[in-house]
Parts: C-alpha cells; structure tokens; sequence
C-alpha cells in the first residue's frame, strides 16, 4: 500500500507496500486496500463516509453455500446440536451441526441466526448477512427479543462490510419495529447519511434514558458513532455496554475497536485480550489483537494472533493479507511462498499457535480489574 493515504488505522500492517509484493493472491494494491479498509469493529476507517458509500450500492445476494461434506447431514435434533457444539467451543462443528438442519429445515429462524452469529465472529461477513437477513425475514412482523438481537448482529455486520446506508437502515427497522419502546420511533427519510446517523442517535438516545443499561441500546449507539467517525463517543457507550455485562466477550470487542481507532493500542489490547479469556474460540477477536498488537510494533504477537485466528478459522482468508503485510514491515520475505501456500502447519513449527481441540476454558476472573484499566483517563 502505498504511503500518502493512510486512512486506515490499520494500514500500519502494510505500511510502504509496492504495488506488486507476490501477495498470496496475486491481488492488486486496489484490492488489498479494499481488504484492509473492511471496518472489522477492530479496524474501521478514520473516515469512514466515502468508503461506507462505496460500499453501500450493491449486496451480495448470492446463496450460501453449504459444505458439501457434513458428517451431520441425516442426523437429527440438530438445533441443540449445534448450540451444544456452540457452548462448548467447538465453532467448527456448531457450523457443521446448523448447515446440515438449515438444508433440510431452511425455516428454522434461531438456526439461522446462529449460523450468522458464528460467521461473523469468525470475520465471515458476508455470510453472516445473507443468514441473519434470512432470519429476520421467517421472524416476519414478530418483535420478539431474538428478532432485535439479530437486527443489532446485522448491523454490526453492514457496518463491518462499510454498507453505511443498510446498517442505518437496519437500526431504523429496529426502533420501528420494537415494541418494547413503542413510544420513540424512528420514521424520517433523510438522503443525507450524515444527518440520518444524527437523527437515529438522537432516537436511540431517547430510548437510553428510559433503560440505561440496555446493551443492545448502547451497541446500537456505538455503531452509529462509528458512521460519523466518532471513536471516542463509540468509546463511551461501549464502556457503558460492558459496564453494564462485563462477561459479555463481544462488547468487549467492539470497545477494543474503539480504542484501537483512536490510537489507543494498548486500552485496546486490554479489551481484546479480556474478549479471548471470555472466549478464546473467537476467530475475529483474535484477529483484532494482531491489529492492536501490530500498531505497537510487536509483530511477534502480531502474527501469533492472526495464526490463532486461521487455526479457528481456516476460512479467514484475508488474515493471510494481514500476515503478509506484517512480514513486509519486518523486512522478512523468505515467508511468501508459504504464506502463498497459506501452509499453516509450517507456522505451527515457529510459533504457539492455539489448538482448536484443545482451548483454554474460558475466564472471568479479573474483570473488574480490566475494567479499571479502561476506564481510567
């Protein structure tokens, strides 16, 4: 990438990049930069409204494909397979399990927001659209907690893929259509976006002070903060969110992206590592500490994180990106033909990467502690 815009916070990862590098793709710099400006909630765009309306005219509508090879496939009661798989960590077979009921039972909604929600923590955007959209349509007229979930998850998941007008959309649907604040609504048509975000924080805002510690509320309030860019107002309310449940490993990692966007690479460690002792099987959480990591220099770390993220995640393509661009900044190029190879196993014999089988359990010790941290001026 080239060095006269640097946008992005983090096009540190690959910073003075010549146009050809032998990237394991073969992807153009355009590309490369369109990889690296994704806003991820880790690494968002200091200025987000021209790459947010790039991205925001079209939406991938394809199908989504299901593994063809499903050791799950004729088995039954797979809804609380999967959650089961879920619960215990093994993200892998929890997506297995939800496919193979989804292709025989494409109507169950809360399997298909559980699809989505695993998709997009294993940084699989696109994917996660196309299965929460799905469920958001068998919910129809519903205005039930598990529909609002999902409408927040989609929002998150536009905003991750800079479709700014979708994710605005998709926030006003959920002040419509929720019942639980029938009296504040969000019904303007503004062609601005700018102004659109504004009104909507003005509604949701309305909504926070009738529940407060409503984290749905504060997340929503967070997002639209990133549209503006505002990191340290998306700061705020995601303090708010994990203040209010501290053992909720995904709101710490959206206040790591906060801080992360502000140059705050060490609060933003703090948050992403907090996400990984609530859940170490977190492809994207991982993925977002070598971000942090990589804004300090310390491509050790850098690396052995965007490693953990492939070893849960092989599907994480991307992340290869990110490594190459790491080995770039160390001046280190004898890599790039198992980086092109995208040989996992030969970085298994350099670094400590995590086992999928073997995960730590998961900690809550100490919160309180790293919420100190966070906190403090």
């Amino acid at each position: 990438m080239d060095n006269q815009d640097n946008r992005v916070v983090q096009t540190n990862l690959t910073p003075n990049i010549p146009v050809n590098f032998g990237n394991p793709d073969g992807l153009s710099e355009e590309e490369i930069q369109a990889m690296m400006q994704e806003f991820n909630l880790g690494d968002q765009s200091r200025e987000t409204s021209e790459l947010a309306l790039a991205g925001a005219s079209e939406e991938n509508t394809e199908e989504y494909k299901f593994q063809t090879e499903n050791e799950f496939f004729n088995e039954t009661n797979l809804t609380k397979k999967a959650q089961q798989f879920n619960s215990e960590m093994k993200i892998n077979k929890a997506i297995l399990a939800a496919e193979a009921d989804l292709a025989s039972n494409e109507d169950n909604k809360e399997q298909w927001v559980l699809l989505g929600t695993l998709k997009q923590e294993g940084d699989q955007d696109i994917e996660a659209i196309y299965c929460l959209k799905k469920a958001i349509a068998l919910y129809g007229s519903d205005s039930s907690p598990e529909k609002n979930s999902a409408l927040v998850k989609l929002a998150v998941s536009y905003i991750n893929e800079c479709k700014l007008e979708r994710c605005l959309s998709t926030i006003k649907q959920w002040t419509i259509q929720n019942e639980k604040y029938p009296e504040v609504k969000a019904t303007l048509e503004i062609e601005d976006l700018t102004e659109e975000a504004k009104e909507l924080e003005k509604v949701i805002k309305a909504i926070e002070k009738i529940t407060p510690e409503d984290t749905q509320l504060l997340t929503l309030l967070g997002v639209i903060a990133f549209t503006y860019p505002d990191f340290d107002a998306a700061a705020e309310s995601f303090k708010n969110a994990v203040k209010a449940d501290p053992k909720d490993y995904s709101l710490w990692n959206k206040l790591g992206a906060a801080f992360n966007n502000s140059l705050k690479s060490d609060k933003a460690i703090i948050c992403y590592e907090t996400a990984m002792k609530l859940r170490p099987n977190l492809p994207r959480g991982w993925n977002n500490l070598g971000v942090a990591y990589n804004q300090k220099e310390d491509y050790h770390n850098a690396l052995r994180c965007f490693f953990n993220c492939l070893s849960l995640n092989p599907s994480a393509v991307t992340t290869w990106s990110y490594i190459q661009g790491v080995y770039i900044s160390k001046g280190e190029f004898d890599k790039n033909d198992k980086i092109a190879a995208r040989d996992l196993d030969y970085f298994k014999t350099l670094f400590n990467i995590i086992d999928p089988n073997e995960l730590p359990l998961p900690k809550t010790e100490n919160l309180d502690e790293s919420l100190q941290k966070v906190l403090e001026e």
